[in-house]
């Protein structure tokens, strides 16, 4: 019985550990994904400022109904910041903070900037996406066995 109860601890051990380093890759992933998400939001938004003759808060409703991780109830917008990073929060957060205090031609100026930083931040974090999946997979793994080889 002794036995029983010390090998299922070392499995829940180090099963959490290795669960631990593929959600961290998973997060990553979805970072990637949600950046691009908001990019799109974001084109889809400038056409309905520019051209479009609907309320902002209308505008943004329908730009950003496909992110699920985005909230929209009037003007203001929260954001589900569970896999961004806190340089992303500061960006969209400051963006939407001032949406709606300039003129049209503003606004299309600072949607086309946001979108331009924002697909900045994608392709670096695609590229970062690809290494450091690997390495949190790979690290929990290895400190699970390692962690289970300890309590053996």
């Amino acid at each position: 019985m002794n036995v029983v109860v010390k090998v299922s601890g070392v499995i829940l051990c180090s099963l959490s550990v290795m669960l631990i380093g593929f959600l961290k890759s998973i997060s990553l992933k979805n970072r990637v994904n949600k950046l691009g998400s908001i990019c799109h939001a974001l084109d889809i938004l400038y056409e309905h400022i520019n051209y479009g003759e609907i309320p902002l808060e209308e505008a943004l409703q329908k730009s950003f109904k496909d992110c699920n991780f985005i909230k929209v109830c009037g003007n203001e917008i929260s954001l589900d910041d569970g896999d961004f990073e806190l340089q992303d929060i500061q960006i969209i957060d400051s963006f939407f903070k001032d949406l709606g205090k300039s003129g049209k031609k503003a606004e299309c100026e600072r949607i086309c900037a946001i979108a331009a930083i924002l697909r900045k931040e994608e392709v670096i974090a695609q590229k970062s996406a690809l290494e450091k999946a690997k390495l949190w997979q790979t690290g929990g793994v290895c400190l699970g066995l390692i962690i289970a080889i300890l309590l053996i």
